[in-house]
């Protein structure tokens, strides 16, 4: 999850620690783009990620092999407006340490089916044993400020009940069922 650490950072630090100990030098990171809409994905042409702790090389080369592909836009600014993949960065930080792994921040906006899996083949010749990939995603905003409020009773229950149907599609990896799934 991404949500203010208040809310989410026990999950995602939980989450993270079972990175400690691996042999890790490349970290993917899918986060939902917030502030602004755009078809696919978005990378940033930055050669580092800043944190209060300090800065995180960004995976240069396969960013601009990412940049060229038709799904992928490069934009700096679209990336400096979020938080989806910011909030991640320091625990990784403090967990991978300064071992030389190198990041590779995507944000995801809209997708289809079809576009969803060009852009995961457009990632996976990247893949090897020592990457690992981090999607962040803070799943259902419910409530008056979201503009989402499907049940008035039994809320933390419905809520949790409405995530737990998308993560059955996320385990299962079915693409098209997390694309369309609405409850």
């Amino acid at each position: 999850p991404h949500a203010g650490y208040a809310y989410s950072g026990k999950v995602a630090a939980h989450g993270v620690s079972l990175l400690k100990g691996q042999n890790v030098t490349r970290v993917i990171l899918l986060g939902v783009a917030h502030r602004s809409g755009f078809d696919g994905a978005c990378v940033s042409g930055y050669m580092a990620n800043g944190t209060p702790i300090g800065d995180i090389p960004l995976d240069r080369a396969v960013i601009d092999k990412l940049a060229g592909h038709p799904l992928f836009k490069q934009d700096d600014q679209t990336m400096v407006m979020e938080h989806s993949i910011e909030n991640q960065l320091p625990l990784l930080q403090y967990v991978l340490g300064d071992t030389g792994w190198k990041a590779v921040p995507i944000l995801i906006s809209r997708l289809d089916p079809m576009s969803a899996r060009r852009i995961a083949a457009a990632i996976l010749p990247h893949m090897d044993a020592r990457t690992v990939v981090i999607a962040s995603s803070d799943l259902t905003h419910h409530g008056r400020a979201f503009g989402y409020v499907p049940f008035k009773t039994d809320v933390v229950q419905n809520v949790r009940k409405l995530d737990h149907g998308f993560l059955e599609h996320v385990v299962s990896m079915d693409l098209d069922g997390m694309l369309n799934y609405r409850k």
